[in-house]
């Protein structure tokens, strides 16, 4: 095991966050722990959003038909559900319609021509939030057919978008607009926003609570100011039903503590298992449920002869639950399929899932490449002599812009997306091409499996307040702003001492200093599961490198270490 820290770090127990923070890039801790709206950015810098609202308005004004597309992500159901619910805000019986794609891994209107979509009859005005800046092809020909396109999007523009004619509200594309770090959810709000100026309201901070939910589950850096400002926002003013929904239904998980790492870990992720397996019935119902349709249904719980009703709310959160541990079952089958292919010698894992739902890919990727400790691509046939599927760097990865090399390599027919999780597509005579395309690419670089720590601590020194003020700064935690990383050197340790746990038995746990040590789901062979289960020596002395928080059971609260690894030394 290699650990050391990051670099410059202070290593000051005394001043916890301060020092995580820094080591995060944050360059004056103080003002990133109290933001206010001054860190925000001008929405008028964005770059035709005037445009944007001349056209809404005379549509509105004219009481046009206006159609919403609603993108296959969470980013993309909250972008959809702002606007929509904005416009039924301003009139609440405006002609506005959504659209849910049939496909639920088609975005924006690349799959328009394959039956994928159609817009209503009538539609003189369509809007896409998170999508849409590089169809230029679809959105021109419908703009030749008379419909006006507004697009509301934060991913990066390709030079196909030169030649796109609709007009685009892209933050990635407007130079005076500097948070980067924003997903398609606040482009949305920005335009709301201007919308207020307009209509003279005051109705674009209801949806705080969509935008903090959306940049979330989008994975956007919270080192951004302004990100970190809306998501805090947002969060301390929960409204939308659907995500009061949401929280009520993960309460057990999150022990009720609505902050970035609960709700990217809880909350999140049933609701994308919807989005990506879910049937097209479900995901209208859960779109509905964000927009606050407030229906009812009958409903009789399992093992009971009793009908009653249920709100649509609580009704798409546990649709959402069972969905995720289907799609769980799913994604692990798969990711252990994928890791027996892996070549460990490729810089770049590239491989081929066999018969495998296409929203599975993407999640299993992720998996994979976190697991594997390298970026991943994983691709599925689709006919016509083509693969295509997701690509996901991992953590620490020695390439810090996975789609920029995809692309550079010259052999895919095309990548689209985010910086280090994006869609891309190969033909299959070209397959092997592109895994040597990748290695030449990278033959310069080597893995490095060091891991970096914030703090780098001797067992003796570690105490309960220590652990508690990590703990308590949970809510600070998120895409950018990981959580602290700790070192703690010569643990003396006996066997005798060590409790083998779990269903399987395979997770050991420790005390040393009035803290506990977990290690959980080892494999068979693991050093620290023999030693527990009596087959070494009968003394050790270990450094361990793992995540510190406090666990509460009945009321009893303790220190404990979450070991990520760990070396004997003694």
């Amino acid at each position: 095991m290699q650990y050391k820290l990051f670099k410059n770090s202070l290593n000051d127990k005394d001043n916890i966050i301060e020092t995580v923070l820094l080591n995060r890039g944050i360059e004056n801790p103080q003002e990133y722990l109290n933001l206010d709206e001054s860190c925000t950015n001008d929405y008028n810098d964005l770059e035709n959003i005037n445009k944007a609202v001349e056209c809404f308005e005379k549509h509105f004004e004219d009481g046009d038909n206006i159609a919403i597309l609603v993108d296959c992500d969470p980013d993309g159901y909250t972008s959809a559900a702002l606007i929509y619910k904005y416009i039924k805000e301003l009139d609440g019986n405006y002609p506005v319609h959504y659209i849910i794609h049939k496909n639920n891994k088609a975005h924006g209107l690349a799959r328009m021509g394959d039956g994928d979509f159609e817009l209503p009859e009538g539609t003189k005005l369509f809007i896409i939030p998170d999508a849409g800046t590089n169809d230029a092809e679809e959105c021109n020909r419908l703009i030749e057919q008379g419909i006006d396109i507004i697009i509301l999007d934060h991913h990066e523009a390709e030079e196909i978008a030169k030649e796109n004619k609709a007009i685009i509200v892209n933050n990635q594309m407007s130079d005076n607009y500097t948070c980067k770090s924003f997903s398609g959810v606040g482009t949305a709000y920005e335009f709301a926003k201007a919308l207020d100026d307009t209509f003279c309201c005051d109705l674009a901070k209801k949806y705080l609570d969509l935008v903090a939910f959306g940049n979330i589950s989008d994975v956007m850096d919270i080192r951004s100011a302004q990100t970190r400002y809306y998501i805090e926002e947002g969060l301390d003013n929960i409204n939308n039903k659907f995500l009061k929904a949401l929280d009520k239904a993960q309460e057990f998980s999150t022990k009720g503590e609505i902050n970035i790492h609960n709700i990217s870990w809880y909350w999140t992720p049933i609701c994308n298992s919807m989005i990506r397996i879910g049937s097209l019935e479900d995901r209208d119902l859960l779109f509905r449920a964000f927009i606050e349709t407030d229906e009812v249904f009958p409903y009789k719980k399992r093992g009971t002869t009793e009908e009653t009703d249920e709100d649509i709310y609580t009704r798409a959160a546990r649709l959402c639950k069972n969905t995720k541990s289907r799609q769980d079952k799913m994604r692990d089958t798969l990711c252990e399929e994928l890791k027996e292919k892996a070549d460990m010698n490729d810089k770049v894992s590239l491989l081929v899932a066999d018969n495998s739902d296409s929203g599975i890919v993407g999640l299993s990727c992720m998996k994979l490449a976190d697991s594997i400790g390298r970026p991943c691509i994983v691709v599925k046939d689709i006919g016509d002599g083509k693969l295509a599927g997701s690509a996901r760097n991992c953590h620490n990865s020695i390439v810090k812009d996975l789609k920029e090399l995809v692309g550079s390599v010259g052999v895919f027919n095309f990548v689209a997306g985010h910086s280090n999780a994006f869609g891309t597509e190969v033909s299959i005579d070209r397959l092997q091409e592109a895994r040597e395309a990748l290695n030449k690419a990278l033959e310069n670089y080597e893995y490095d499996d060091t891991i970096y720590c914030d703090f780098i601590i001797d067992a003796y020194d570690m105490d309960y307040e220590f652990i508690k003020t990590i703990d308590d700064s949970k809510w600070l935690y998120g895409t950018g702003i990981s959580e602290p990383i700790v070192a703690i050197e010569s643990i003396e340790v006996a066997a005798e001492d060590c409790v083998v746990m779990g269903k399987n038995l395979d997770s050991v746990a420790f005390m040393h200093g009035g803290i506990k040590y977990c290690k959980f789901k080892c494999q068979e062979d693991d050093e620290l599961l023999r030693f527990a289960n009596g087959l070494g020596e009968d003394y050790a002395t270990l450094n361990i490198v793992g995540k510190c928080s406090i666990n509460e059971y009945k009321g009893n609260y303790t220190a404990q270490v979450i070991i990520d690894d760990y070396e004997f030394t003694i």
